[in-house]
């Protein structure tokens, strides 16, 4: 837990590194919108996330410094309903981000995002779990990130009217919000839609021979050959619970929101 001073009187609580800790998680997501290695957008989207984690810790000494923690909607519940909510949303829509791009390497055998593209008609059930898990990341509703970034940010909202220093930090953290919905948005365009490098290369051939009213010569297909089919049945039913996972967690959190509540307050709202 982040410690904090009090200065004076007022009782203003004094983060260590609040806004030290919105910052990274900003670097990363901008990182994840240059990077074209797979795996590396992934990667750099899971540090970005911690800074979620640690902006909510963040939010712990102010709120205790309220005086009111024990109603379930101060900004101390808040702030700790929705730091360890985002364990478990991160965790699940993460770990379905991580095996639908497994999916995606192993049935393509490329890493480079540049190079894939129009996998949504080849691969179209991992197309639908690898857009559940980018939006879910990105914060959209009614995904289960949405749900746990939104108790953070409601408790950053009220804690912000007892202490103006957590304006900072929680401006800095809903940009990189924005940074989050562009890079998740720009790995399913580039992975899911549009044309990969080789049918570009395909469609260059025939124009080009069309241009010369020659033969055209016979296309390269993905992967010198390779056709591209959909993840085998046992790797869909992996995916399949965290997708049922992810969605439900969004649709109704009630739950694991009252289950976090009672570990910590031992009452449910």
């Amino acid at each position: 837990m982040a410690l904090a001073s009090c200065q004076g009187g007022r009782g203003r609580c004094e983060p260590a590194g609040g806004t030290r800790r919105s910052a990274p998680g900003c670097a990363c997501r901008c990182l994840s919108l240059v990077a074209n290695d797979i795996k590396r957008v992934i990667a750099y989207s899971s540090i970005a996330h911690m800074g979620y984690t640690m902006f909510g810790l963040s939010l712990f000494p102010a709120a205790l410094a309220s005086g009111n923690t024990v109603a379930l909607a101060s900004p101390i519940a808040l702030a700790i309903v929705g730091t360890v909510l985002h364990i478990i949303t991160h965790a699940a829509s993460k770990g379905l981000f991580f095996l639908t791009a497994g999916g995606v390497m192993h049935q393509t055998e490329k890493r480079d995002i540049r190079e894939m593209g129009g996998l949504a008609g080849k691969m179209p059930f991992s197309a639908v779990s690898g857009m559940i898990a980018a939006l879910s990341i990105a914060g959209a509703p009614p995904l289960a990130c949405f749900i746990s970034e939104f108790f953070i940010f409601m408790g950053a909202f009220q804690i912000i009217q007892i202490d103006s220093f957590y304006i900072i930090p929680t401006a800095l953290m809903l940009i990189a919000t924005v940074f989050s919905l562009a890079y998740s948005l720009r790995f399913i365009s580039k992975v899911f839609f549009g044309q990969s490098k080789d049918e570009q290369g395909a469609v260059q051939v025939a124009h080009d021979a069309h241009a010369n009213q020659s033969q055209p010569e016979a296309p390269m297909t993905e992967g010198h050959g390779h056709k591209i089919t959909d993840i085998p049945n046992y790797m869909k039913a992996a995916l399949a619970i965290l997708v049922v996972l992810v969605v439900l967690i969004g649709i109704y959190p009630t739950f694991f929101v009252q289950l976090i509540q009672t570990v910590t307050f031992g009452a449910v709202a």
